[in-house]
């Protein structure tokens, strides 16, 4: 099970780095915080982060969007200045650095993927409510080396390409809850 969360959240590729499965990625991973507080130019990350949306920094009176820069052109960018409100930031590792200028009081809102909370430590969660066959199919694909199960195993790969796929597409059509309703602009109905 641990094994097929691993998979949903990263993705699978095959021996050559091609995706075969791509990271899920849905608004249901998605989570908010809005009182991340920075350490400084470099913060922890959350614990269940997985990728990052946006970052806002909070100023007296609204929120400023700031501007994700590679890793390898922000000292380019950016150095080691300390001046100025942050208006960028960075993922390096485990941390975020903001800067320039940031600082231990500087609170920002922080939208983010989340790893999807692990089945094995609760009896359930959104994935297994919406998809229970994500967990049969991933599970399934990784216990085949072991039955010597050569004939079910594409079965089950493909089972599980199909439930992550679908989940994927379900989010696209807004099957999830993510559509934007329609509306009429310049008609006149008489």
């Amino acid at each position: 099970i641990t094994l097929a969360e691993s998979d949903i959240q990263n993705g699978v590729y095959d021996t050559m780095g091609i995706e075969i499965v791509p990271p899920l990625r849905v608004k249901r991973m998605e989570t908010v915080n809005s009182t991340f507080t920075l350490a400084g130019e470099f913060t922890n990350l959350p614990t269940d982060f997985l990728e990052i949306r946006e970052l806002w920094l909070s100023s007296q009176a609204d929120w400023m969007p700031l501007r994700f820069t590679p890793p390898d052109l922000y000292d380019s960018l950016y150095g080691s200045s300390d001046s100025g409100p942050p208006v960028a930031y960075s993922i390096i590792g485990t941390q975020a650095r903001v800067g320039p200028g940031a600082s231990a009081t500087d609170v920002c809102r922080i939208i983010y993927y989340a790893k999807i909370p692990g089945l094995v430590a609760s009896s359930t969660n959104w994935l297994m409510t919406f998809s229970p066959n994500c967990y049969l199919y991933g599970a399934l694909r990784h216990l085949a080396p072991y039955t010597d199960d050569a004939e079910n195993a594409a079965v089950w790969h493909a089972g599980f390409v199909t439930a992550v796929k679908g989940l994927q597409m379900a989010e696209k059509r807004g099957a999830l809850g993510t559509a934007m309703a329609a509306r009429a602009v310049g008609v006149t109905i008489t």
